[in-house]
């Protein structure tokens, strides 16, 4: 048997409406909201959130197909803590990125 699903992160949020702003100004599309249950995505990345007033922070790593290009693209988003751009001695270029919740989005590409 082959498992041939992307994996999905499941993230807390304590406000997702304030999730759902921050994520939209990245560039991510709103799919569904619940009460307490938000999916958000932008091109193959998919989101989930569940509200969590008591939780801080998860994260999840998206290797794409160009960190730079993403890099200085969200490094012009206002609200957002963009990290510096690193080139690893395991072939990647990567950032991180903080939300209000204190989750950690890791990004990278390759060299």
């Amino acid at each position: 048997m082959t498992i041939d699903a992307p994996a999905i992160p499941i993230l807390p949020s304590a406000d997702l409406g304030r999730t759902a702003r921050f994520y939209t100004a990245l560039g991510f599309d709103e799919l569904s909201r619940w009460d307490d249950y938000l999916i958000i995505k932008r091109d193959a990345a998919e989101l989930h959130f569940f509200l969590e007033p008591g939780v801080r922070g998860g994260g999840c790593y998206l290797r794409i197909t160009d960190a730079a290009a993403l890099h200085a693209e969200w490094s012009q988003v206002e609200a957002a803590t963009v990290f510096p751009l690193e080139t690893t001695d395991y072939g990647l270029v990567e950032f991180a990125i903080h939300d209000p919740d204190g989750n950690q989005l890791r990004i990278g590409s390759p060299q």
